[in-house]
């Protein structure tokens, strides 16, 4: 999760967020240090089959805005409880905002600018708390702002402005340490109680290392090769630690040795994100001119590729063009992919093991509300394929997830007027927060620009809503709100 960005849709957020993310591995590529931070459907004629309703308890969501965490009930909505954040010292909130909020183990974790907050996730009722110590020309200076909380097996690593890191103990937010600095920009993620930070130093180069949750000491780093994108995420699996960007490499979790390696050629092309299943990685290619000029892009970079995790001998490669979802589908014997940049799209399916493909539906002519990728969102049951896209009035769509033969559609009972943000899928419902924009056009720093959000619960058996809750309207910019979550 990451910091709620403007304007006023989670959708546009994220798009903002993709385009600062690609300049900023642009200059990486160019050797500057910088901080990376990571349709329309045509409608099928309905059938007489009938969709398999789930009798599972829904479950309950989580979400928090004007510094206030709820928790509402999965079955109607009502607000079980709510907590009050306060911050520690004061954000200047006209240039920025930031509130996080994690849900792991039956704990929620909610972060301000300068507080951390650990909760009871059935009762609401605090467990811990922390804030970083500050002085006020350090506070003057903005630094010790949180920028990203990670949460890992037994620490929570923060990532504070400008540049350094910190470790809390996650059973009673006791400081283990706040040693280690990187100013010349990176990327963090967190497995098994070990910090991966990817970054840039004009000295070495790219580096990854290894750093001790527990203690912050490094317990190994691998001088990456310089070809293009280097600041990249990790991604670890059954004791190997994958480092995207190019090449792509694979690492021994314990020693940092390199076990083997895949290179692309020299130019904007990279590997990205990459998942492993049934002991092979699949892993999608890109450029940074996606995030820059649409319009000029070949569908030559975008790629799937599958490796076997152990060797990272080639499996297959796909043809150009696609990119993987991440959505598992029959139970990981097929991947679900989908066009880049196309005017008229598909969602296909292709068999994990060969890549040849498997069914194919046609989504029509992309349409959404900001630049940038008009992905439908979709939810996965066992037999099922749920697909709702942008275009309104909105329908949720069915399709047998073997044959992608259709299985019918649902009108939504959502206002066209309102912006689909991301949503989450489960128990045979989809929760959904959508947004619409208020006041005047946004400007950073407005005080007339706001934007009010709801929550929508939807089953998915007939497409009726459950419950809906209204959010209320919030500052643009300077009054954030997070995801919403699902309880564990």
């Amino acid at each position: 999760m990451k910091k709620e960005d403007p304007p006023a849709s989670q959708s546009k957020a994220s798009l903002a967020r993709l385009w600062y993310i690609g300049a900023a591995l642009l200059i990486v590529s160019l050797g500057i240090g910088g901080w990376k931070v990571a349709s329309q459907i045509t409608q099928p004629a309905p059938t007489e089959e009938k969709v398999a309703v789930s009798h599972e308890i829904p479950k309950d969501t989580y979400i928090a805005s004007k510094d206030i965490v709820y928790k509402f009930s999965g079955r109607d909505g009502s607000v079980l409880w709510t907590f009050a954040l306060k911050q520690a010292y004061k954000p200047d909130r006209i240039i920025g905002s930031y509130l996080q909020l994690a849900v792991v183990n039956d704990v929620v974790y909610a972060a301000l600018e300068y507080r951390i907050y650990a909760l009871n996730a059935n009762t609401g009722k605090e467990i811990w708390q922390y804030s970083p110590k500050l002085t006020a020309a350090k506070q003057a200076q903005g630094h010790g702002r949180i920028a990203e909380m990670i949460v890992d097996k037994n620490f929570m690593y923060l990532q504070l402005v400008p540049g350094n890191m910190a470790a809390l103990d996650l059973h009673d937010g006791s400081l283990k340490w706040s040693n280690l600095s990187f100013p010349n920009g990176g990327s963090f993620s967190a497995s098994d109680d070990t910090l991966y930070v990817s970054e840039f130093s004009r000295a070495t180069g790219p580096l990854l290392h290894a750093i001790d949750g527990k203690t912050g000491k490094e317990r190994w780093h691998f001088t990456r090769q310089f070809i293009s994108i280097s600041t990249s995420t990790t991604f670890v699996s059954n004791g190997i630690v994958y480092s995207s960007g190019n090449p792509l490499y694979a690492l021994d979790a314990r020693t940092g040795k390199q076990l083997w390696e895949q290179r692309l050629p020299a130019g904007p092309m990279y590997f990205d994100t990459l998942q492993i299943r049934n002991g092979v990685a699949y892993v999608n290619t890109s450029e940074l001119a996606d995030f820059v000029a649409r319009q000029t892009v070949s569908l030559d970079p975008y790629r799937i590729f599958a490796f076997d995790a152990q060797t990272g001998k080639i499996q297959w490669e796909s043809k150009p063009g696609y990119q993987l979802r991440d959505e598992v589908i029959d139970g990981g014997k097929n991947l679900l992919v989908e066009d880049v940049l196309q005017e008229d799209a598909h969602l296909q399916a292709l068999d994990a093991m060969t890549g040849t493909q498997r069914w194919q539906l046609a989504l029509g002519t992309l349409s959404c509300d900001t630049s940038g990728s008009c992905s439908p969102q979709i939810g996965v049951s066992e037999n099922h394929l749920y697909v709702l896209a942008r275009k309104r009035p909105y329908t949720l769509q069915i399709f047998d997830v073997q044959t992608g033969r259709s299985l019918g559609q649902h009108s939504i009972a959502i206002a066209a007027k309102e912006v689909l943000d991301l949503s989450l899928w489960s128990n045979g419902v989809l929760y959904t927060r959508s947004s619409l924009h208020e006041g005047d056009p946004y400007s950073s720093g407005s005080s007339t620009s706001f934007t009010h959000y709801f929550i929508h619960t939807i089953r998915l058996a007939d497409g009726v809503t459950s419950w809906s809750h209204d959010l209320g309207s919030l500052l643009d910019v300077q009054v954030p709100i997070t995801k919403l979550l699902m309880g564990s």
